[in-house]
């Protein structure tokens, strides 16, 4: 906001009604990012400076979801100024809990699948990115983010029993509590299941992956998931978008 939105006279004590409207609506405070992503958005060593100009890559690296759009292929490699233009809208997509056997793992199967290869696995897909960087960011995120504990539970029953009936839930619930701003677990996510799952009835934009069956599934831009599941990191602690909006109804 600017100073000279103020709706009185005071600057030391000014007063706004657009944005707060007359201090009944009180933010909290943002969370401090958790390390070592901080020190790489901040830091003025070279090492930092790096990772802000491929920041992009990292988080596609790390992200659970891929982009998807209907290209227009007719301007894209072209020549002249690189232009990229599509039909329709972007979305966010998610595929099978598992590659199958002539691909190799993408997205949020890198997650579950080969994971002693984890880092490597993520270079495959985006050359190029320093590995030390990559590897903490992801050891952030499988200390942090409860989205990345569940598919790593998905992915040890899967590598002890690759036959389990297993499903994984990626839940549309909303808290109970509107003004509720803290850090949801990991049960409050996604729910495995073991079985058909047919005594559970899914919300309509329930995302419901399973080991290889099924087509990459577009992903609701409706869905409390749809933002933190591909930035993770502006949101590695999964700080849903709808309880940022909520926090305005106090």
């Amino acid at each position: 906001m600017w100073l000279d939105e103020r709706i009185n006279k005071s600057v030391k004590l000014p007063v706004f009604s657009t944005c707060c409207a007359r201090g009944k609506v009180i933010l909290p405070f943002l969370q401090e990012l958790p390390s070592p992503l901080n020190t790489l958005l901040t830091g003025t060593d070279p090492r930092s400076c790096t990772f802000r100009q491929n920041i992009r890559m990292y988080n596609s690296a790390l992200s659970f979801t891929s982009i998807g759009a209907k290209i227009d292929q007719q301007i894209t490699g072209t020549s002249g100024i690189y232009t990229f233009r599509i039909h329709g809208e972007m979305y966010h997509r998610i595929g099978s809990l598992l590659p199958n056997s002539e691909t190799q793992p993408q997205f949020a199967q890198i997650y579950i699948y080969d994971t002693d290869h984890e880092i490597q696995n993520r270079l495959n897909i985006m050359p190029g990115l320093d590995p030390m960087i990559l590897g903490e960011l992801q050891q952030m995120l499988h200390d942090i983010n409860p989205y990345v504990n569940q598919f790593r539970q998905a992915g040890n029953l899967l590598k002890h029993n690759p036959s389990l009936d297993l499903k994984l839930v990626i839940t549309n619930n909303r808290t109970k509590d509107p003004r509720r701003y803290n850090t949801p677990n990991a049960s409050e996510v996604a729910a495995i299941m073991i079985g058909n799952g047919q005594e559970i009835e899914h919300q309509n934009r329930d995302i419901v992956l399973q080991p290889h069956e099924g087509n990459i599934k577009r992903i609701s831009e409706l869905h409390c998931a749809y933002t933190p599941l591909h930035y993770v990191l502006m949101f590695p602690r999964v700080i849903m978008m709808k309880q940022m909006k909520n926090m305005l109804l106090q």
